[in-house]
């Protein structure tokens, strides 16, 4: 196809700028930016006055870099926020439509999904009327080293070429804190866990902080973690506390050991293998080891895998149902067994109980493991997992026979496979038979 990217393209991101003539002294600098990431402009626009389309913008490079060095720790650590629409602080934070100076700057928003960054068109209108339109850009996901590695490049030839600017000592002094910042183990992890939390660096209630950092020591970072950026905010410490408690009281009790061992475990995302088709793989290997390799699985065949009864599957009290998102634990340490906290009923519950395998093949398994709504890539796992568990792409194109699918056919499938409408369209968003129109099943693709 015209433009398309090979999957076999090295990662890449640059922020480029050149300065014609230098920045003079005490003056607002002006340069040539460019921003592009595995292949892709994100700053080709169409200057509306001289008719022309180029592939860089005309700003302020020093305000572009201070927006970055206030937002590093943020853009870098925090995801996409379980809900439907962002915060204005998150929106603030994330898209470069918020950087000072007048420039009608790209409709963009860049957030991190723990080792890999995003780059997205943002949310609501992106075709700004003014002296330029930006054409339209892709969802890119990249290694947050490869990201790192750029923002850093760019941070130094900006500090470079504009020490005299205006601004361009306290950009010289912002880059130098952040860098000092990011050396500093301690500090590093402070300001993770304040960026997950949703907070500027120095803001979150040190409380807090110390609190989450002693349910690190007692269930790791990588849980924790998890449980912060799935209910963010304040009450994010209570709310793990709360998700333990509904784990504890949950009757439901199953045996993972089927995720166990699998090809795949352990394999991770990168640009060109996003979370869904690991999870789809994964899936496919877990049928085959259970010897279910066609046809729907249902209540009976799950709670097999599972290792319990239908019925207790089936009519245990959901304990996580009045929190934020269902959770598991190992029971009493175990490797295998786990007490599961579930916020749903019926087929919805079946849903949530094939994402606890999926999470014990992409983690093992733990004392506290979210399922939640999250953008991270841990939770993007989970729901393809449990997607292609329980619906199949294969057996889903099988029985609604055809490549145009309608209203009717995908309520078809969703009562035969068992799911809602909802996970039979993802599965057939993600194998492209249906388009991704919306930028959420953009960003749950990436």
């Amino acid at each position: 196809m015209p433009g398309e990217i090979s999957v076999n393209q090295p990662e890449s991101f640059e922020l480029l700028a050149e300065w014609f003539p230098k920045p003079e002294k005490r003056m607002i600098d002006s340069a040539k930016i460019s921003l592009r990431a595995n292949g892709h402009v994100f700053t080709r626009l169409a200057d509306v006055q001289s008719s022309e389309t180029r592939d860089f913008i005309r700003a302020s490079a020093v305000s572009l870099a201070l927006w970055i060095c206030d937002n590093w720790w943020r853009i870098r650590y925090e995801p996409f926020p379980p809900v439907i629409i962002p915060s204005t602080d998150w929106r603030l934070r994330h898209e470069m439509t918020s950087i000072s100076g007048g420039t009608t700057w790209p409709p963009l928003m860049i957030y991190g999904e723990g080792a890999r960054v995003v780059i997205a068109p943002r949310l609501g209108i992106t075709d700004v009327p003014g002296p330029v339109r930006y054409l339209n850009s892709p969802v890119v996901s990249l290694g947050a080293s490869t990201y790192e590695a750029g923002v850093d490049e760019f941070l130094n030839c900006v500090i470079a070429n504009c020490a005299e600017a205006l601004d361009g000592a306290t950009l010289s002094a912002n880059a130098s804190d952040l860098s000092l910042e990011r050396l500093n183990p301690e500090t590093a992890a402070w300001r993770r866990m304040e960026a997950r939390l949703g907070y500027d660096p120095d803001f979150a209630p040190d409380g807090l902080l110390l609190g989450l950092q002693k349910l690190q020591e007692q269930f790791g970072e990588d849980a924790v973690s998890e449980g912060v950026m799935s209910a963010p905010g304040p009450d994010a410490m209570t709310t793990i506390r709360k998700e333990l408690e509904a784990i504890s009281a949950s009757d439901i009790v199953v045996d993972l050991s089927a995720a166990k061992d699998l090809p795949s475990a352990g394999e991770r995302p990168t640009s060109s293998t996003p979370p869904w088709r690991l999870a789809e793989k994964a899936a496919k290997e877990l049928r085959e080891k259970v010897g279910i390799t066609k046809g729907p699985i249902r209540w009976r065949p799950l709670s097999d895998i599972l290792g319990a009864s239908k019925e207790s599957l089936h009519n245990a009290t959901a304990t996580a149902r009045l929190l934020p998102y269902a959770a598991q634990g190992s029971l009493n340490g175990s490797s295998s067994k786990a007490k599961i906290a579930v916020k749903r009923s019926e087929r919805q519950r079946r849903f949530e109980l094939a994402r606890s395998l999926g999470d014990a093949t992409w983690q093992g398994l733990e004392p506290f493991a979210p399922l939640s709504s999250a953008k991270t890539d841990r939770q993007k796992f989970q729901r393809a997992f449990a997607q292609s568990l329980l619906c199949p792409f294969d057996e889903l194109i099988s029985y609604i026979n055809t490549s145009s699918p309608t209203a009717e056919d995908i309520t078809a499938a969703a009562d035969y496979f068992h799911v809602s409408e909802p996970v039979v369209r993802t599965v057939l968003v993600n194998k492209e038979i249906i388009p991704r129109e919306r930028l959420e099943d953009r960003l749950e693709a990436a």
